[in-house]
């Protein structure tokens, strides 16, 4: 008779038991996460489409170029008022 563990009646039938049951669980959790993962792939295509489409939808509109044109204007002020304050301050800094 073996000092590490007592003979279990059954024992090894349980122990098959349980590790089949852990394998099923294991494949099954891999074909749940290849099914969601192929999914949200999907998800992500279909998110890509639609903004094309009412990117389309938008410039038929006219929409898209005015759009354009206010980012393009804020720059454009940003920058212009960076500019001046730029020379603001050099003029002020020469009269000092």
């Amino acid at each position: 008779m073996d000092a590490r563990s007592p003979e279990v009646p059954c024992g090894n039938v349980l122990q098959n038991a349980a590790e089949n049951l852990l394998q099923e669980l294991e494949e099954h959790f891999q074909a749940l996460t290849t099914t969601l993962n192929l999914r949200m792939e999907e998800m992500g295509n279909r998110i890509k489409d639609l903004q094309k489409n009412v990117d389309e939808l938008m410039v038929q509109a006219g929409i898209e170029n005015s759009i354009k044109e206010q980012k393009l204007g804020r720059k454009t002020l940003s920058l212009c008022h960076g500019s001046i304050s730029f020379l603001r301050n050099f003029i002020l800094e020469e009269q000092t």
